[in-house]
């Protein structure tokens, strides 16, 4: 089936409210915990603000996270605001022994209008990041599906193949670091009187003790979306820069 234009910016979008990695193996035993966002860190709530890489027409990112840490569970929450410091995406993972888990996940997706329309999403697979990895051949799996309200017949699936490549030197804040380098393939599918499919390649670099710091997605040979981390801040500093963003909706 062919693309429209407006397709085309569905599938942008779609794109874009999943920054937010998930990985694979490596052939020896990796311990990984360290790489992903600190749960210690993130009690109070920081933004995470993402800039593009080599390309003045994609808008900034922005991710909102913060921990609730128990003696018996401990879950991390994140907001994705977009460019218009509208609250695009809600994420809720559940440490568990072996990794994070998604237990939740709310889109917004745009209606006929451009209004923002809240979406829960069905989670297929939800092995979100495993702290411990090793066999090169095993790749871990993640999965979401959704019904479009407006579109009853609509059945829209995103997959998430990912392996792990191992570690490297990296840059984060001017300064020398070690990163977790990860990557794979997503597929996005939109079932509705035929099947639409956009699959493309990403990688992602995760810093210890920061997180997600850098991604990039290969969605065709003239588009690609790069982004890298230019700054973390308190929700306080945010809402002097840019107005208050966060959506009372959205909640665990």
């Amino acid at each position: 089936m062919k693309f429209s234009k407006t397709t085309h910016r569905f599938f942008t979008y779609l794109i874009s409210i999943y920054a937010i990695g998930f990985f694979g193996c490596t052939s020896e035993t990796s311990l990984l915990e360290s790489y992903y966002f600190p749960l210690e860190a993130l009690q109070q709530g920081v933004v995470y603000e993402y800039r593009p890489v080599q390309s003045d027409s994609l808008p900034p990112e922005y991710w909102y996270f913060r921990s609730f840490l128990t003696d018996t569970a401990s879950f991390l929450a994140g907001q994705y605001i977009n460019d218009a410091f509208e609250v695009g995406q809600f994420i809720l993972e559940e440490k568990v022994s072996n990794g994070m888990r998604l237990k939740k996940c709310v889109i917004a997706v745009p209606d006929t209008s451009g209004r923002l329309q809240q979406i829960d999403t069905e989670v297929v697979s939800g092995a979100a990041f495993p702290f411990t990895v090793k066999d090169s051949l095993s790749v871990f799996f993640y999965q979401l599906k959704w019904n479009d309200p407006q579109s009853p017949g609509r059945v829209t699936t995103l997959t998430r193949n990912v392996r792990f490549f191992g570690t490297i030197p990296c840059e984060v804040f001017g300064d020398a670091a070690i990163c977790a380098h990860l990557g794979g393939r997503e597929l996005i599918a939109v079932d509705e009187d035929g099947v639409l499919e956009l699959e493309y390649d990403y990688d992602q670099h995760f810093a210890e003790g920061i997180g997600l710091i850098w991604y990039r997605k290969q969605i065709s040979e003239d588009f690609i979306m790069e982004y890298a981390l230019k700054d973390t801040f308190g929700m306080a500093e945010f809402e002097e820069r840019f107005g208050p963003a966060l959506d009372p909706d959205f909640s665990l």
